[in-house]
């Protein structure tokens, strides 16, 4: 499968899991102690969204997703993704990485997706793979968690779609960092809040980031070039 194919493979996914709508105002019902109290209140009033991610009039995100995760599409890899909501990102995952070692769903209220996961099912998910689901609080050092649920085996790719405040994000990644794969991608989602400029002030030296239109894309240099046709959105 080619970047092209992949891209459209996963919007054919998305719209499949998802019935082809945008999730809106999904409540969770569990708060982390370390969530500032006024936006949780907002996240009450407002909820949580999803299955936007491909190609919506929201997020365009599946061209990147697949010139960055089609390399690993036939290998035994580890992927983790931090902020599962109903499923529908999961569902996709499994049926895309049928060949990986392990694919582990993260959330601090998975009871959403445990009741949404009949319907996924009904629709055909889960057939080829079975995924692993945690509660997790990304305000929390995860670090031990998290080789734990690994069996301490390397991370290949981590989609954090979770919490969008900074400091969770930051702690998320710094979680997850001495348990990635020397050959790496992780990716931030809904980052407006400028996460991708905090990391690279930190890790400049050591990753690639990129970023556009809300994405951070960070992968491993251990001797690499970036991708030349992404080099204008290379942070430097």
């Amino acid at each position: 499968m080619n970047c092209n194919d992949l891209k459209m493979e996963l919007i054919k996914l998305e719209k499949k899991y998802s019935e082809n709508k945008v999730v809106r105002n999904i409540i969770r019902s569990v708060k982390s102690v370390h969530e500032d109290k006024k936006y949780w209140n907002i996240l009450k009033s407002v909820g949580h969204s999803g299955a936007d991610r491909m190609n919506s009039k929201y997020h365009t995100y599946a061209e990147w997703y697949s010139i960055f995760l089609e390399k690993y599409t036939k290998e035994n890899i580890i992927l983790c993704e931090v902020g599962i909501l109903t499923g529908v990102g999961l569902s996709i995952w499994c049926d895309i990485f049928d060949k990986s070692n392990c694919i582990i769903g993260y959330d601090i209220d998975t009871s959403i997706f445990e009741k949404n996961k009949s319907k996924l099912i009904e629709l055909g998910a889960f057939s080829k793979k079975s995924p692993k689901i945690y509660s997790f609080d990304q305000f929390e050092d995860n670090t031990e968690y998290i080789k734990n649920n690994t069996n301490g085996e390397k991370i290949s790719i981590v989609i954090d779609d979770g919490n969008h405040v900074t400091k969770a994000n930051l702690q998320t990644f710094n979680s997850f960092l001495p348990l990635l794969a020397d050959d790496f991608v992780y990716i931030i989602e809904d980052n407006a809040k400028g996460v991708h400029k905090e990391l690279n002030k930190i890790y400049y030296n050591k990753f690639f980031i990129y970023y556009k239109d809300q994405l951070t894309v960070i992968t491993s240099k251990n001797g690499k070039r970036p991708i030349p046709y992404l080099k204008k959105y290379l942070l430097k």
